[in-house]
C-alpha cells in the first residue's frame, strides 16, 4: 500500500486526479479550498467514467491534499453570472448522484474541514472518517442567505439523522467528536498511520464488494431511490447570493 505522499505525487498540478493502488482508487482534490466550479465538475466526471470503465475488486477513497476538504461552490464567481450559478448546481447534481450510487464502496476522508457542498459532497459517499485535528463540518448556506435545492437538502435528510439534519441546517460549525456523537461520520483519525490503517481495514472488508458491480449499483440505486430522483430533476432554488455574501470566512 502506497503512502499519501507518493499517491499526493502522482497527481502532480492537476486541480483534480484519480490515482490507483491496487484495489483502491484515490480521488484526489488538490486546491486549496477545493471550490466547485465547471472544471472541477467536469473533472470528477471523468475521474468516475475512469472508475467506472475498470472491472473487478474495488473501492474509492476521495480525499483533499490541503487545508480543506472541500468549500463548496465558488460563490464569488455565482454572484457574477448566476446564470453559471444555475448551470453548476444542475451539474453538481449530476455528480453527488453518481457518487451516491457508484458500483463500488465509496468513503471520503475529511483530511480538512468540509463546508456547505464540500460536505454535501461528502454524505454521499458511504463512509466517512474525519481528522481530529481543528476540523469542522458546516452547512453554511443559511449564513450566507442561500437555500439549498430539493436534491441536496434530500442528501442531507437520506445521510444524516433527523437530529444531525436539523442541526446541520441551522449552520453551526461541529469538530470531529461532535459529529462522531452525531453519526456525521463513522470514525476520526489522529495522524496519517492511523488514516492509512483506516483506509487499509476500509479496503480489505470493503473492496471485495466492488467485484459485484451490477448488483452493488442496483442495491444503492433502491436504497437511495428518493434522493436520486430530487437529484436528478432541474428545479432551482438558491436564494439571493451577492458579492458581500459571496465570501465564506473560514
Amino acid at each position: 500500500m502506497k503512502p499519501l505522499s507518493e499517491i499526493f505525487a502522482q497527481v502532480k498540478d492537476e486541480s483534480i486526479g484519480l490515482v490507483q493502488d491496487g484495489e483502491i482508487f484515490y480521488l484526489v482534490m488538490n486546491t486549496e479550498q477545493n471550490l466547485f466550479d465547471f472544471d472541477q465538475i467536469q473533472r470528477m466526471h471523468q475521474c468516475l467514467d475512469q472508475i467506472e470503465k475498470s472491472t473487478g475488486p474495488a473501492c474509492l477513497v476521495t480525499i483533499g491534499t490541503k487545508r480543506f476538504f472541500s468549500t463548496g461552490f465558488d460563490l464569488e464567481k455565482w454572484a457574477i453570472n448566476m446564470s453559471d450559478a444555475y448551470t453548476m448546481i444542475l451539474m453538481m447534481q449530476q455528480v453527488f448522484n453518481r457518487f451516491l450510487t457508484l458500483e463500488i464502496p465509496t468513503m471520503s476522508v475529511y483530511n480538512g474541514s468540509a463546508i456547505a457542498g464540500g460536505l454535501l459532497l461528502s454524505l454521499t459517499h458511504d463512509f466517512r472518517i474525519m481528522n481530529e485535528n481543528r476540523t469542522y463540518v458546516c452547512l453554511s448556506e443559511i449564513n450566507l442567505g442561500i437555500t439549498i435545492n430539493a436534491g441536496f437538502a434530500s442528501i442531507v435528510k437520506n445521510s444524516l439523522t433527523p437530529q444531525a439534519a436539523k442541526l446541520l441546517t441551522y449552520g453551526g460549525r461541529f469538530n470531529a467528536q461532535q459529529c462522531l456523537k452525531m453519526g456525521v461520520i463513522d470514525n476520526v483519525y489522529k495522524d496519517e498511520k492511523e488514516l492509512m490503517n483506516q483506509i487499509q481495514e476500509f479496503a480489505k472488508v470493503y473492496a471485495p464488494k466492488g467485484e459485484a458491480r451490477s448488483s452493488l449499483k442496483d442495491l444503492k440505486t433502491n436504497l437511495h431511490k428518493q434522493t436520486s430522483r430530487d437529484l436528478l430533476q432541474e428545479g432551482l432554488s438558491i436564494g439571493v447570493v451577492n458579492k458581500a455574501s459571496s465570501r465564506q470566512k473560514l
